[in-house]
């Protein structure tokens, strides 16, 4: 009888040992799973801070470009040349479609492309207001940052920013 409760002490120890390594494989693959969803969302949101930084960057030479221009002639960018090139209808309908319900009359940047990334920005006069959108374009999709100018006699103010 001594004998047969020792092969169930070991039996039962042999599968209470199975069961630690089974448990141990399975929390070792979940915190694994885990770590890798956690890395590629990090990867993810900087792919997208990459874009958001381009258009931050373009809203920012849209205001240096139209404080300059401004200074000049105050009826600026209605005289200007925009750019033509083979992207800026594409970039006009990325950027601002989802928050203009009329694109026309946008003074658009020159394009600068930098690999698979891109940036411009759109400029508008209306009445005593310039719109101003740098844009930010890459393989994912495009983020706008959008700023509103109140002219009041011959000064620029500051009415709104947003990002998209």
């Amino acid at each position: 009888m001594h004998q047969r409760c020792e092969q169930n002490e070991e039996g039962f120890a042999l599968y209470l040992a199975i069961g630690f390594i089974v448990l141990i494989s399975v929390l070792a693959g979940s915190v694994g799973t885990r770590l890798n969803i956690a890395s590629l969302s990090e990867a993810r949101q900087t792919d997208r801070r990459l874009a958001l930084d381009d258009a931050e960057a373009s809203l920012s030479q849209a205001w240096g470009d139209l404080s300059v221009q401004f200074a000049l002639d105050d009826t600026w960018p209605a005289a200007a040349s925009s750019a033509s090139d083979s992207d800026v209808v594409s970039d006009r309908d990325k950027c601002l479609a989802a928050h203009e319900t009329n694109m026309t009359g946008f003074y658009a940047s020159a394009r600068a492309s930098n690999g698979d990334r891109a940036r411009r920005y759109f400029l508008k006069r209306d009445g005593s207001t310039y719109r101003l959108y740098g844009c930010g374009f890459d393989a994912k999709g495009t983020r706008a940052a959008f700023g509103l100018y109140d002219v009041s006699g011959n000064v620029l103010s500051l009415n709104r920013l947003r990002r998209y």
